[in-house]
């Protein structure tokens, strides 16, 4: 017998990863502003120590980077050669010591790896750069944890793809994936979040296809695994009818012979041997009873119901038997048992009204 899955409901409340624009403003935050500061602070540093040359022709630096001018008594004193140049107008230019050129683009350099240092260090140990922290974002992977160090690596180098062109190639990935993933996290797993959804899987959604080998009804386990699209058998059906319960028979009226007793077997026809038939008249016991008094009227017989069975506690674990590597726990915001998949890579949620695991 083959069964389609049933519909899995979205989670409570807007989805998690529907967090598009503090992305960019973490984006802009994290890489942005310390790029755009490591060039304003070289060249302030350059454009602070540099000697300014006068009538110094068109393509003055080029010619100077050559090694093809010959700069004036004084100005070669101050700042010889081999220094940067930098083209101010046709007829000026600025150039720097190379120890003063080399101070600016190391102090560059520092600030914007900075940045990296934020993106690679700080958010692999805490699962959020400082915007994302700002922002109240978090970097999760699927089963909702924090992304880790080495996941983290991997998404953050690929950060170069997604900046190409501008960051034309990450602003694509992100509005057009159902749950708003650039390069970066497609290729490690991991999702961008509010920090209040940390610790809740992502719910993925359509299902992958399923691989274990379920046995219909009447079946065996080994047999073709289910198909995709058929009615799912339900777990436990019983393959014989219930009883019918029978209506009890009423007491016979105050002196009048009892037919049956309640609850005993129809009794026997007439041609069945019956010791009580044939024992002699006077041995048989009367049926009739007499009331000890006037006036006194027999009890009605009361039906004790039975005791309702105990409710099951609701974080009891189903007894179903779980794949190797299987990890099943409850959730309260669920309030269902939870249990990640290692093979197909996603959490499954169990349905206590069908007895199965219904893929997030």
């Amino acid at each position: 017998m083959t069964f389609a899955p049933p519909a899995v409901a979205a989670p409570a409340g807007p989805d998690p990863t529907a967090v598009v624009g503090r992305r960019i403003g973490a984006y802009v935050i994290d890489y942005l502003v310390p790029l755009v500061l490591a060039f304003v602070v070289g060249f302030a540093m350059f454009f602070s120590s540099a000697v300014r040359v006068t009538n110094a022709g068109a393509n003055f630096c080029e010619r100077y980077n050559a090694g093809s001018i010959t700069i004036s008594d004084d100005v070669y004193r101050e700042v010889g050669t081999g220094g940067g140049c930098f083209q101010v107008e046709n007829d000026e230019a600025l150039v720097a010591t190379s120890d003063d050129t080399g101070s600016a683009v190391l102090v560059g350099f520092a600030i914007f790896g900075l940045a990296w240092v934020n993106l690679f260090i700080v958010q692999g140990i805490t699962g959020a750069s400082a915007a994302k922290h700002l922002l109240g974002l978090r970097v999760v992977r699927g089963n909702g944890n924090k992304v880790g160090f080495g996941w983290n690596a991997l998404r953050t180098g690929l950060l170069f793809v997604d900046s190409f062109c501008f960051g034309v190639v990450g602003l694509i990935t992100v509005n057009t994936t159902k749950r708003h993933q650039r390069v970066g996290d497609l290729a490690s797993g991991t999702y961008v979040v509010r920090k209040e959804a940390v610790g809740t899987p992502i719910a993925l959604a359509p299902p992958l296809a399923a691989t274990w080998q379920v046995p219909a009804a009447g079946g065996t386990w080994g047999s073709p695994a289910p198909t995709w699209g058929s009615p799912a058998p339900t777990w436990g059906t019983p393959t014989t009818p219930a009883p019918t319960p029978t209506t009890e028979s009423q007491p016979p009226a105050w002196g009048q012979p009892a037919t049956t007793t309640w609850g005993a077997p129809e009794p026997s026809t007439q041609d069945e041997a019956s010791p009580i038939a044939d024992a002699p008249a006077e041995s048989v016991p009367s049926t009739t009873v007499q009331p000890e008094s006037a006036g006194w009227a027999a009890p009605t017989p009361t039906t004790v119901p039975a005791p309702a069975p105990a409710p099951a506690p609701a974080q009891q674990a189903p007894a179903m038997n779980l794949p190797p590597g299987a990890e099943m726990r409850w959730d309260e915001r669920w309030n269902a048992w939870l249990y990640w998949d290692p093979t197909a890579q996603r959490w499954l949620r169990h349905d206590p009204a069908t007895n199965q695991w219904i893929p997030m």
